[in-house]
């Protein structure tokens, strides 16, 4: 069986100026989210796992915001666009990687 790696190693996207690297997320977290009602913990779970990396996020000084937990779960706070542009793509990459286990 072949398996397509980028969809677990992440794949970059262009996001607004940014560009956002993303993976799917594990299966193995989902049953612990309730994908119905998504609550702030469960949206930060789904950013910190699928967010690999980010490029072009800077402050109001200019200066980058570097991607690690901290301002993942910062962007939760205040960034719902990008929460739902990585949810999207990841959705999309488990699809791609679904039907490239089908060929």
């Amino acid at each position: 069986m072949k398996l397509n790696l980028k969809y677990v190693e992440g794949k970059w996207f262009d996001f607004k100026e940014a560009k956002v690297k993303i993976k799917m997320f594990p299966n193995s977290k989902v049953l612990s989210l309730n994908m119905e009602e998504l609550s702030f913990e469960d949206l930060s779970i789904i950013l910190n796992e699928c967010v690999v990396d980010w490029k072009g996020f800077v402050d109001e000084d200019g200066k980058e915001i570097k991607c690690n937990n901290k301002n993942k779960k910062l962007m939760v706070d205040v960034y719902m666009d990008l929460v739902n542009f990585v949810i999207e793509k990841q959705n999309e990459m488990r699809e791609q990687f679904d039907k490239s286990l089908k060929n």
